[in-house]
């Protein structure tokens, strides 16, 4: 044959056939072809398996076989050869009549036309075999667990870690701030997964509150929730640190009730105060605005770290909290926020050093009344990022006054969207079709829990991604959506596109779809009111936010 005819009676060969490939070099027209050009044309005019001789055929489409190993062949000759070196006469080598042949075969030749790998001799090699997917993600798996394990133990020798980082940065001040910045990074980044488990603590706690508990239980859910809240707070301040030390933390400014911000804060250092019997105090001018653009969670850390010190350091007497407001323009304003205590004060030889980080008034602070040493080094740089300055006045033995004035925009009405009312929590009796969607399990549990308690009749449904969701969508559209915006698969920003395609294909009243997310961001908030979602919840999530969502949105359901 020319080599073109043998293509052509190689694709006429019928289903049954089997072609076994030799060596071909040249054909009958005396053209030479490569090896490889050669068994590579005759697959690809082949629909029936090729199979071969040598082992070096596989890699270009052969099946496979019984194949000779040029390789062991080698490996063969070369230990007679060896042996006759020695000095062992060549009559006395051994000769070896038995063919040195391997079964080896090509996986997506076997794959093209279906033979089954049991049907193949025990152990054969399959070349291109993919990798199964322990194989592939062997070391991930194994790193993901050495990565929890490490964050579990983290936050309990953070307090440690800093001790030592102290003492490594009075020997070599310069080689430590090297690995403190390296250290700030990694810890900013691994923000998120520190501060969940700690969230759901929190949450479920403050949760558990609201059950039919005995006064000794009460005690202990509270002492469970401020230690949470405690440890909480040290990591929130030293991931702060490292967010402030690497460049990377941005104020995110909404609309905000500031009454609500300051009996928040004030709730948060109650119980600790009222476990010294000291007077916690707040002071506010009549003419507050209801609202200012603020960032919430970086002013209400600013005054709790106040509050918490002025606790921390007052054995007897009163913590008040004092808040000024000065109008510069219909819509500009000056808050002065004042906390002021009647502690042990600080000396003049220190007060220079308080506000530098890993450092309090002296060591005896430390070892009395504890801490990192970073809140107010913390709490002055976030108020120079809100355009402030941190300053305090103070006398030994008679106590402190910490104060600040932010300069921003205020409004005097109410939005429900936006602003965190004092809601009084009222479980809603209407039957609603609600659908979570959260990838994160702890998440999606404190929810399912708020959602249950808030609307005890209503029917939940839960997705972890928004493919799930959209299928759930499409066999009950519910009322109300909770969508958290960053999933697996499909993300809740796609989630909602599809869903409001399938409403308007099919007719169907919207459902309202609330973002759930992890700030605030205008622009954030912008893409998911141009996907046709209705509103937001920052996380953590709070019982006052769900349920002003659930009663805004019942009106239309």
């Amino acid at each position: 044959y020319t080599f073109a005819e043998l293509e052509e009676r190689l694709k006429k060969l019928p289903d049954d056939t089997a072609v076994i490939w030799s060596i071909f070099f040249r054909d009958r027209e005396n053209v030479f072809y490569e090896f490889d050009e050669g068994i590579e044309r005759v697959v690809k005019a082949c629909r029936v398996p090729v199979y071969c001789l040598w082992d070096f055929s596989i890699g270009y489409g052969a099946v496979g076989g019984y194949l000779s190993s040029g390789r062991e062949q080698g490996t063969s000759v070369a230990r007679m050869v060896l042996r006759y070196f020695a000095g062992e006469p060549f009559k006395n080598l051994p000769v070896r009549y038995e063919p040195v042949t391997l079964p080896i075969f090509e996986w997506q030749a076997l794959q093209k036309h279906g033979i089954p790998l049991l049907q193949l001799p025990a152990g054969a090699n399959i070349v291109g075999r993919p990798a199964t997917i322990y194989q592939q993600y062997r070391w991930w798996v194994i790193s993901g667990v050495s990565l929890i394990v490490t964050l579990a133990l983290l936050s309990l020798i953070l307090s440690y870690l800093v001790k030592v980082r102290t003492r490594q940065i009075s020997i070599a001040r310069d080689r430590a701030e090297a690995a403190s910045r390296a250290k700030s990074q990694f810890l900013a980044n691994m923000s998120h997964e520190l501060r969940t488990p700690l969230n759901g603590v929190i949450g479920f706690t403050d949760l558990l509150q609201h059950a039919r508990l005995d006064e000794s239980e009460q005690k202990y859910l509270q002492n469970a929730n401020m230690s949470a809240r405690s440890l909480l707070g040290i990591i929130n301040n030293i991931l702060d640190f490292s967010k402030i030390e690497a460049g990377k933390l941005e104020l995110e400014l909404v609309k905000t009730d500031i009454r609500s911000l300051v009996d928040q804060t004030m709730s948060v250092v109650r119980y600790s105060a009222d476990i010294k019997n000291l007077s916690i105090k707040t002071q506010l001018p009549d003419d507050l605005p209801c609202c200012a653009f603020v960032d919430p969670i970086r002013l209400g850390q600013i005054l709790i770290n106040l509050l918490g010190n002025a606790v921390k350091f007052t054995e007897r007497g009163s913590v008040t909290l004092k808040l000024e407001f000065e109008e510069q323009s219909a819509d500009n304003g000056a808050f002065t926020f004042s906390v002021i205590d009647t502690g042990i004060g600080i000396s003049q030889e220190n007060h220079r050093q308080i506000f530098e980080e890993f450092s309090q008034a002296d060591n005896s602070s430390t070892r009395r009344y504890g801490g990192t040493g970073l809140g107010l080094t913390i709490t002055r740089n976030l108020v120079e990022k809100m355009g402030g300055q941190l300053l305090f006045e103070s006398e030994p033995g008679h106590g402190s006054r910490f104060y600040f004035s932010i300069t921003t925009k205020y409004i005097k009405s109410r939005d429900v969207t936006n602003v965190k009312q004092q809601l009084s929590l009222k479980p809603s009796d209407k039957a609603h079709e609600i659908l979570i969607v959260e990838d994160v399990s702890l998440n999606m549990l404190l929810l399912k829990e708020i959602c249950a308690r808030l609307a005890p009749a209503a029917n939940l449904v839960e997705a972890v991604n928004g493919a799930e969701a959209l299928e759930k969508y499409k066999k009950m559209p519910p009322h109300i959506i909770f969508m958290d915006l960053h999933m697996p698969d499909m993300d809740g920003y796609q989630a909602c596109t599809e869903i409001r395609r399938y409403e308007r294909e099919n007719g169907l009243t919207r459902s309202a779809i609330i973002a759930l997310t992890a700030g605030a961001l205008t622009d954030e908030k912008e893409k998911c009111l141009a996907v046709g979602m209705n509103d937001f919840v920052t996380k953590p999530v709070e019982p006052s936010m769900i349920m002003a969502i659930i009663e805004k949105y019942s009106l239309n359901a």
